[in-house]
């Protein structure tokens, strides 16, 4: 028992606690943290402590997920398909609490795609994605479908919506926290995805080199995101996609964050109603460009 105990408080506690000390080092070598700080009104420090007791909970808060995601599965209903798609080395039990933020918004059709992200290639999760969206497709003639991923699983979802037999199939994507431009955390990662995460390996290299899909884009990222290092691994650098930057938050806790979830079901009313296009247009219909929206919606060039 006390030995679990340890355990679980090495995971919640200490490892957190290490990426953020990682997550400072990383930024301020790469001239990232000075970003940091202008998005966070200058005030980095309280920012970065409010993201590590984050860490802290949305950790063990995925750890009580599993079980409650087992009971209560993600189920198909009526309206627009949503697809969900989990992060390294998570499992669909992870969305049980985004499913019920973007329910109340009146989405009910969800779907949750898993893969194995320990010893498997990239190219098959990809692979088995496709698959699903077809299966997804099939049942729902009439519309097309959403694709949501958490971190790995954006890449995951840019890489199966790129295919040519999806064009015009695909709704709407968004990605949540998504290291498009890879992170050097990554390096210490378990299993080939994990190692391909690192800026410039393969899983990075095939996402740069995919023609993206022509439908409406949206990146929602968080300055003081502990896994995605450092903070220009979040940016897609793609003038049709929407970049957006939530409340000061861990990388795990954009998946219990109600901001978060605002957000996406606001990009996905905009998107799913023709509002929404590939021009890189913010919420409130301003131009983004190459800015990022910051916590208060403005635009920062």
């Amino acid at each position: 028992m006390n030995f679990i105990i340890m355990l679980l408080a090495c995971w919640v506690v200490a490892v957190p606690v290490l990426r953020y000390v990682l997550f400072w080092i990383s930024n301020t070598r790469s001239g990232d943290m000075e970003l940091v700080r202008q998005g966070l009104d200058g005030r980095a420090l309280p920012h970065v402590l409010c993201g590590l007791v984050s860490a802290m909970l949305s950790e063990l808060g995925v750890l009580l997920m599993l079980p409650l995601g087992l009971i209560f599965p993600a189920r198909a209903g009526r309206g627009t398909p949503v697809i969900f798609v989990h992060g390294l080395y998570h499992n669909p039990t992870a969305w049980l609490w985004f499913r019920i933020l973007l329910g109340r918004a009146g989405y009910r059709n969800f779907h949750a795609f898993g893969y194995n992200s320990f010893t498997r290639p990239f190219e098959n999760a990809v692979d088995d994605l496709a698959e699903v969206m077809e299966n997804v497709l099939r049942d729902n003639p009439e519309r097309t479908v959403v694709l949501v991923g958490h971190s790995l699983g954006g890449l995951v979802c840019r890489m199966a919506a790129s295919r040519p037999e999806f064009s015009g199939r695909v709704g709407a994507l968004v990605a949540l926290g998504s290291p498009h431009g890879g992170s050097v955390l990554a390096a210490l990662g378990l299993g080939p995805m994990a190692r391909g995460l690192y800026p410039g390996k393969a899983v990075i290299r095939a996402v740069e080199q995919c023609r993206d899909m022509q439908a409406p884009k949206l990146a929602v990222y968080s300055l003081v995101d502990d896994y995605v290092l450092p903070l220009s691994g979040l940016r897609v650098g793609r003038h049709d996609w929407n970049e957006q930057v939530c409340s000061p938050v861990s990388h795990v806790s954009m998946l219990f964050s109600q901001d978060v979830a605002w957000r996406v079901a606001a990009f996905l009313d905009r998107a799913l109603r023709g509002g929404a296009s590939d021009s890189g247009l913010a919420l409130d219909g301003s131009e983004q460009g190459q800015g990022r929206i910051l916590l208060d919606g403005s635009e920062h060039e």
